[in-house]
């Protein structure tokens, strides 16, 4: 039987509430007709599972916010669904009845997870990305659970006439326990990169009690429809060949594959909000935007413009780095389209049983001594605070100066240093002087624009005026809108470096840093550091600056 349950779970499950729901069909205790039942009408549940989300787009009716006066509809909205399970099990109505039974699963388990118990303007960054690591961790997090947890808890049996209700508020209560706990332990920018390296261990193992629970509970509310219904199931023969032929699987592999490039899409706009602004407002998903909105009316009491004033803390900044069984290798979409052979796979494997602000800094002249950084105006958090290594970088030595030949300039190759060579460009110098505008006229090459020049100066600006910095380093810093060194010294690392990460991760990223790795913590700190003993360049004004 778990044979049976594992081919559709494996072939057709493409979210989380998918797999919750067919997760407790192993639970089921009601005997082997009613788990064929719901196999036999597998795609009626999955549908269910996810028309909340998909048709519904009742997203009130998916929270529980324990700790303000329940606030939400899912205990309201699973009884109803409840109900509505029992109706047409009393009626035989098979296929309704297995439909809305995955109805009742998603109102049932969405308070399991801690962003549907609570609201804060700091989930906004690591919700979503949250929600798809959890899905691609999936076998993962059981694992976890099997092996560390204890395996899948006892839920007792219905006691009460709110005994639904009962069910969902202890689970939400659990869930809520580790609300403020995912937002500090997940790395929106490593989780958007590969789904499962976004929670470390402490996440992995606080989501994985949170998932067996809920499979647990879910199947405990479905044996009690059953029982309250007092319904005989009926006979449904379901062997291995008919259920792997009601599959569908190439075009449920499509879809799959087309899921994930959605998802990955909709993420990286999360993540280049949050890396830019600081919080996510503009590119929530519509669930969240509108509980959002609800929230701030009806609990907060406040409008959306007060509510976008208010800041965010920065996620996952108690993120240990530790994610076993995660690569750091971005996953691939090959890999997420295993076609017949996942099936064959899941066939063939033997059956487990079981149970502020700063202020300027001023630059120093190239041939006097640096000047101390001035005080920062806030107090930082630990996490801000940049090694203080001043002693050492003052003696680095700068390896771009004003008087080399510009093909030493970051971005400027052979090809265009001869071009800039014919129009009187000889120098560094001579570089960083010219105007923008009137030298892209006198290139007269189509790529080749007022923009680009001004990033090209910028680069090279940076490398003339801090120590230690590589060409690669100041190209990503501009790619990342750090333009001059005001910007760069009041910068707060951990910020910085996901701003810089998210660039360095890119195709274009990766042009930069050809066969460099990408910058880690420490490298950033070092650049604001070396930033602090930079040297004036007397020659014209940066993009921003001019702006």
């Amino acid at each position: 039987m778990s044979l049976l349950i594992r081919i559709v779970s494996g072939a057709c499950c493409r979210s989380t509430h998918h797999r919750l729901a067919v997760d407790s069909l192993r639970f089921i205790a009601a005997g082997e007709r009613w788990v064929n039942l719901f196999l036999r009408y597998h795609k009626e549940f999955l549908l269910g599972a996810k028309a909340p989300d998909d048709e519904f787009k009742d997203f009130r009716n998916h929270v529980l916010h324990v700790a303000e006066n329940e606030w939400g509809g899912a205990l309201a909205s699973a009884r109803q669904w409840y109900r509505a399970t029992v109706r047409s099990l009393m009626a035989s109505d098979w296929p309704t009845a297995v439909y809305s039974a995955g109805v009742m699963s998603h109102y049932l388990t969405d308070p399991f997870m801690p962003f549907h118990t609570g609201q804060s303007e700091s989930e906004g960054a690591v919700h979503r990305a949250a929600e798809w690591s959890i899905c691609k961790s999936w076998d993962e997090l059981i694992r976890i659970a099997e092996t560390d947890c204890g395996g899948y808890p006892p839920v007792p049996a219905a006691e009460g006439d709110e005994w639904l209700e009962e069910l969902i508020r202890s689970g939400a209560k659990q869930a809520h326990q580790s609300y403020d706990l995912l937002i500090d332990h997940y790395d929106p920018v490593a989780g958007t990169k590969n789904p499962q390296a976004g929670m470390d261990d402490i996440a992995k193992h606080a989501i994985s009690s949170l998932l067996t629970r809920a499979v647990v509970s879910l199947a405990r509310a479905i044996d009690q429809a059953i029982l309250e219904a007092r319904a005989e199931a009926p006979e449904i023969r379901m062997t291995v060949p008919t259920l792997v032929a009601s599959v569908n699987m190439p075009g449920r592999w499509i879809m799959n594959r087309l899921a994930d490039r959605n998802d990955r899409a909709e993420l990286q706009a999360i993540l280049d909000e949050y890396i830019a602004t600081g919080k996510v407002i503009e590119h929530l998903p519509a669930d969240e935007k509108e509980v959002r909105q609800l929230h701030a009316r009806e609990v907060l009491h406040v409008s959306v413009e007060e509510l976008n004033r208010i800041p965010a803390r920065p996620a996952g900044t108690q993120h240990s780095g530790i994610t076993s069984g995660a690569s750091s290798e971005p996953t691939q979409d090959a890999d997420e389209m295993k076609g017949a052979d996942k099936v064959s796979e899941v066939i063939q494997t033997p059956v487990q049983q079981t149970p502020v602000q700063q202020t300027p800094v001023q630059q120093t002249p190239i041939e006097q001594t640096p000047v101390r950084q001035t005080s920062v105006l806030r107090e930082p958090n630990a996490s801000d605070v940049v090694p203080a290594r001043d002693a050492v970088h003052k003696k680095r030595r700068h390896f771009l100066e004003l008087a080399s030949p510009v093909v030493d300039a970051p971005s400027i190759g052979p090809k265009t240093a001869d071009r800039l060579a014919e129009v009187g460009i000889q120098s560094v110098s001579d570089f960083l002087q010219a105007d923008a505008a009137s030298l892209a006229v006198s290139l007269a090459v189509n790529y080749i624009n007022p923009k680009l020049i001004q990033d090209w100066q910028d680069q090279t600006r940076l490398a003339v005026s801090i120590p230690g910095v590589r060409g690669h380093d100041v190209q990503l810093l501009v790619a990342s809108q750090v333009r001059t060194v005001e910007q760069l010294v009041e910068q707060v690392p951990q910020r910085l470096l996901n701003r810089v990460l998210s660039v360095a991760l890119s195709p274009a990223g990766q042009r930069i840093l050809r066969d460099s790795q990408p910058p880690d913590l420490e490298e950033v700190e070092d650049w604001i550091s070396w930033a602090r003993n930079a040297r004036s360049v007397s020659t014209s004004q940066s993009s921003t600056d001019a702006a």
